[in-house]
C-alpha cells in the first residue's frame, strides 16, 4: 500500500472516530482498504459479542466481572500480556468465570508503530502470558486500532483472526454514560461485536454504561456470547458492516 493511500485512510478513520459516525459512502472504500477483518459475523440468530480491551485492571476488571456475573453474561476480554503477568489472579478469574480471552499485544504499544519482528515478539509473548498457545480459534485486536497488512499476515500465520468490531462505545474519550449506551444501542444487530474498555484510567463510566446496556439488550431478545461461540455459530466469516453501524474500521 502506498504511503499517500495509507495517510488518506488514516485521515478518514480519524474523522469517523472524532464524530462517532459511519457515513455509508465510506464503507466500500474502507472494506477495500481492510479486507479479511472480522468486524461482525453473518447470522440469523440474535446473538452478539461483548468485548473489553486493555485489561486486566486491578480495580475495574474485578468490578466488571461482578456486573457480568450479576447479569449472567459472558464476554470476551482482549488482554495485554504484560498486565496479565502482573495480575495473574485476575486472568484466572476471567477464565474461571467462563469468559473468552483474546490477544491485545504484550505491552499495548501501538501495533502500527512496531516493526515486523517486534510485532511478532509482542504477539507471541502475550500469547504465552494469556495461555493461548494451544487455543483455537484465536483472536487478535491491534493495540491502538491500526494494523498494517504485513503485520496482519504475521498474526494470521500464527492462527489469529484479526478482529475489530461493529459497535464502539468510544469510551477512551470518556463521553457521558448516556452517550455510550445510545452509541451501542444503535449498533445492536445479529452477529454484532461491541467494544468497551476496562483499563486505561477511570473506567467507571464505561462500567456504568455496560450495566445499563446489558438489560436493555436482553430485553430486545438478544443473547450475549463469547467470540468463539459467535464464530462457531456463524462460521467466523468476515462480512461488511451494515450501513447504519457506528463503528470506525481502523485498519489501513
Amino acid at each position: 500500500m502506498t504511503r499517500p493511500r495509507t495517510l488518506w485512510i488514516l485521515a478518514v478513520a480519524g474523522a469517523i472516530v472524532a464524530t462517532g459516525a459511519w457515513p455509508g459512502v465510506l464503507i466500500s472504500a474502507l472494506e477495500v482498504a481492510a479486507p479479511n477483518i472480522l468486524w461482525r459475523v453473518e447470522t440469523n440468530q440474535k446473538i452478539l459479542a461483548l468485548t473489553f480491551d486493555d485489561g486486566p485492571d486491578p480495580i475495574y476488571t474485578p468490578a466488571l466481572l461482578e456486573i457480568l456475573s450479576h447479569h449472567k453474561v459472558r464476554a470476551t476480554f482482549f488482554l495485554a500480556g504484560r498486565k496479565a503477568r502482573r495480575f495473574p489472579a485476575i486472568l484466572d478469574a476471567i477464565r474461571s468465570a467462563g469468559h473468552a480471552i483474546g490477544n491485545h499485544s504484550d505491552s499495548l504499544d501501538r501495533t502500527l508503530g512496531l516493526g515486523l519482528d517486534e510485532f511478532e515478539q509482542s504477539l507471541l509473548r502475550a500469547e504465552e502470558a494469556l495461555g493461548l498457545t494451544d487455543t483455537s480459534p484465536k483472536f487478535f485486536r491491534p493495540a491502538g486500532g491500526f494494523i498494517s497488512p504485513s503485520q496482519a499476515n504475521v498474526a494470521r500465520s500464527h492462527g489469529y483472526t484479526i478482529t475489530l468490531a461493529s459497535g464502539y462505545a468510544l469510551d477512551p474519550y470518556r463521553p457521558p454514560v448516556r452517550y455510550m449506551v445510545w452509541q451501542m444501542k444503535r449498533s445492536l444487530s445479529p452477529g454484532a461485536i461491541l467494544v468497551f474498555h476496562d483499563s486505561g484510567g477511570d473506567r467507571s463510566k464505561s462500567l456504568a454504561a455496560v450495566d445499563k446496556l446489558i438489560p436493555f439488550t436482553l430485553e430486545q431478545g438478544f443473547q450475549f456470547v463469547t467470540l468463539p461461540e459467535l464464530a462457531a455459530n456463524a462460521a467466523a466469516r468476515p462480512v461488511p458492516l451494515p450501513g447504519r453501524s457506528a463503528a470506525p474500521p481502523l485498519v489501513p
